[in-house]
């Protein structure tokens, strides 16, 4: 047995600086989406890391570009899975849907909200956080950019 608690706390040790590493290279301006969405699928259990990339990724999902790619290299399924197993955080809930209010005007991005079952999780990051507006603001929109139909995107 202490071998073995030996090993889980020296993975634990090498987690913590791993994921330290990781939140320092978010703190750069020129982060790599696909070094974002690593750290996030690397480390679902972390809370900071799964907040600050949604919040790197709604940042770059602004430029169209950045916002096809992270839906065609899975950024998508990424935010939602972020989304539902942090369901009580609420800058993640509202970043989540920032970024997610953003990919939606693409219409390839829009159907794969929609199947990964992205609705959902706006609607559930709604119902659980009432009181806070950005979530509100940013999940309304979510919303009706992702029911935006052919003649509310931009083709991204």
């Amino acid at each position: 047995a202490s071998v073995a608690s030996t090993t889980s706390a020296a993975q634990a040790a090498a987690d913590h600086v791993a994921i330290e590493e990781a939140l320092t290279r978010f703190d750069t301006d020129d982060t790599d989406l696909c070094d974002i969405l690593a750290a996030m699928r690397r480390f679902p259990r972390s809370v900071r890391v799964q907040e600050l990339g949604c919040e790197k990724l709604w940042t770059q999902s602004w430029d169209g570009d950045n916002s096809s790619a992270i839906g065609r290299v899975g950024g998508i399924p990424t935010i939602i899975d972020s989304m539902r197993h942090h369901a009580g955080s609420a800058h993640l809930q509202q970043c989540g849907c920032e970024a997610l209010q953003n990919l939606a005007m693409n219409d390839y991005n829009r159907e794969v909200i929609a199947e990964a079952g992205g609705i959902l999780a706006v609607i559930d990051a709604m119902g659980r956080h009432w009181d806070v507006a950005g979530v509100q603001q940013c999940g309304c929109t979510a919303l009706a950019n992702i029911a935006g139909g052919e003649e509310g995107g931009d083709n991204r």
